[in-house]
């Protein structure tokens, strides 16, 4: 009853039979709706995080594929997950800090797209050395998934959610 009560704000008084007007403020209601969908999109960007073959395979990307055809695939997967990241934030109400950290994974993506059409055009130009430039292909998706994981980190200690992905490092973290 004292809880209804706490919701409960008058707004005005009548003397002539006595009456009182009254709103029922459900603010805190709207807040907890509010947090509760900003976690579901921030749980939709973790699964489709989970889902990408850039952010979860290892260092050594030993897939058996080609390295151009990695480059590629790399390549749809950042513009595959900058536009899922850009829907997000145009569809879903998010809290500045986490709009800000949304933008920083989307930056992430464009600068690793940049970096990947720097590679590739550096191949088609020079018979170089294959193994330097998927060295630096290398390190270019370990930066990639390091300023992404930064940011992934923000998300987990905002939220309390489950989240599994392997570091440059090669060591897996499993966050429950």
């Amino acid at each position: 009853m004292l809880e209804i009560l706490r919701k409960i704000r008058i707004t005005g008084f009548s003397t002539s039979f006595f009456g009182v007007s009254w709103e029922y403020n459900d603010k805190e209601n709207k807040e907890d709706e509010k947090d509760e969908k900003e976690k579901h999109a921030v749980s939709m960007i973790l699964v489709l995080l989970e889902s990408k073959r850039l952010i979860m395979m290892p260092h050594s990307r030993h897939g058996g594929i080609p390295f151009h055809k990695d480059i590629q695939y790399c390549s749809h997967s950042a513009l595959d997950i900058k536009d899922k990241l850009v829907g997000i934030m145009f569809t879903e109400t998010l809290s500045p800090e986490i709009k800000s950290i949304v933008q920083n994974m989307v930056s992430s993506c464009n600068n690793l797209l940049d970096n990947l059409i720097s590679i590739e055009s550096s191949i088609e130009k020079s018979d170089e050395d294959i193994n330097s430039n998927r060295e630096c292909f290398l390190q270019v998706v370990d930066s990639f998934k390091r300023e992404l994981f930064t940011e992934v980190e923000l998300l987990l200690n905002h939220y309390d959610l489950p989240f599994t992905y392997t570091h440059s490092s090669k060591k897996e973290v499993k966050r429950d």
